[in-house]
């Protein structure tokens, strides 16, 4: 693996530890961490969406992030340390109730260049202030304040060459600051920083360690479903449990192979018209992986969840789904038929991954490829399949 990838996941991780889906609407921002705005301005929570905002529209960012340990080399500027780049990107798989539901992917360059996915975050926010958007009304009608742990400004912003009229809240505790900046005009989050530190004693030594994050808005697009209109399958339901059983085989140059188990299992929190909110467990016999829990929100306007809707089974052709411009990916259905639907979602370089779906719109095998890194060469699969499901 290399240092851009650790660099990435040791600061998701961290900024990611918090975020748990709970019955009460929280956004997220493209970080993971939960918006506070909604908190402060009640009035944002009550407001209606940006005209703009409809299910199957994707934000991109990119994505700097950098590390800096005082024990490591003192003189390193805080937070510009090794550093890291990539994309995140922000799907709203649902609108309902006053709500979004929305699945945020943070793709990172292998040494080839190349995106791969990493990690991801899920949300259920208030329609007016989402995961990157608040209402501009609301965001007008804030005044310019500062105390001591939020200082709101109002300021003119320049990003790619664009003039923006913005709001900027920056918000500071003892470990964290945070900082996001919002055009007056659309309500689009248009940047967004963390800097997070840690502290520990080790043998009688202060060290200090600090993680920083810059989220810089690219562009902002809508995802269409090659199905046109789409229900939740009859058979989910909450409390229903999904269980993925299979292995990972590591094939490295020069080496033995080999492999471990992997088990994921879901279960479904809530199931609503449009949206079903699931939790994920995942475990492996690794002895670098423990077993870790993620949030996530399956939609009407998703692709490559955990389930289609039933009735598109049968009734799509195959062929090229989506194309992403900025990550690479693209997804195609490549097998169709009454007894099922196979999804392929590939960077068309080194990374391929299979969906397939039975008659039902259920999931039931999952297949990842993706070559190492190219100063060892090799490959990693990683298979699941669905052996269990209520």
């Amino acid at each position: 693996m290399n240092r851009i990838y650790l660099i990435f996941l040791s600061l998701l991780f961290m900024l990611s530890s918090s975020l748990v889906l709970t019955g009460d609407a929280a956004s997220n921002l493209p970080s993971g961490l939960e918006n506070p705005l909604a908190v402060r301005y009640p009035q944002l929570a009550q407001a209606a969406a940006p005209d703009w905002l409809v299910e199957g529209t994707r934000a991109t960012y990119y994505v700097v992030s950098g590390t800096a340990d005082s024990e490591r080399d003192t003189s390193v500027e805080y937070g510009s340390g090794n550093s890291g780049y990539g994309l995140s990107q922000t799907d709203i798989v649902a609108l309902e109730d006053g709500l979004a539901a929305a699945n945020t992917q943070t793709y990172v360059p292998d040494s080839f260049g190349a995106f791969r996915p990493v990690m991801g975050t899920a949300s259920v926010s208030p329609l007016g202030c989402g995961d990157f958007w608040c209402n501009p009304n609301v965001l007008s009608s804030i005044q310019e304040s500062a105390a001591n742990d939020l200082v709101v400004q109002k300021l003119p912003l320049t990003l790619s060459g664009k003039s923006y009229r913005t709001i900027r809240f920056d918000f500071t505790d003892d470990t964290l600051q945070m900082a996001m900046v919002y055009d007056l005009d659309s309500g689009i989050l248009l940047y967004h920083t963390v800097d997070y530190s840690s502290y520990s004693n080790r043998n009688n030594y202060l060290s200090t360690s600090s993680n920083h994050a810059t989220y810089e808005f690219r562009d902002l697009r809508t995802v269409q479903m090659p199905w046109k209109r789409g229900a939740l399958p009859s058979w989910l339901a909450a409390h229903d449990t999904l269980t993925y059983q299979g292995r990972t085989a590591v094939q490295v140059q020069g080496a033995q192979p080999y492999g471990f188990p992997r088990t994921v299992q879901g279960v479904v929190t809530a199931r609503h018209d449009r949206y079903a909110e699931m939790t994920f467990t995942t475990y492996a016999n690794d002895a670098v992986a423990t077993a870790s829990s993620t949030t996530s929100v399956g939609g009407i306007n998703q692709l490559l969840g955990f389930w289609i809707p039933e009735d598109a089974v049968g009734m799509l052709g195959t062929g090229t789904v989506d194309s992403d411009p900025d990550t690479g990916m693209v997804t195609s259905i490549v097998q169709s038929g009454l007894d099922g639907i196979i999804f392929e979602k590939t960077n068309q370089q080194d990374y391929r991954a299979l969906f397939a779906y039975d008659s039902s719109g259920r999931l039931v095998q999952m297949t990842t490829e993706l070559s190492l890194d190219s100063t060892y060469g090799g490959s990693r699969t990683e298979t699941l399949q669905l052996v269990g499901g209520r």
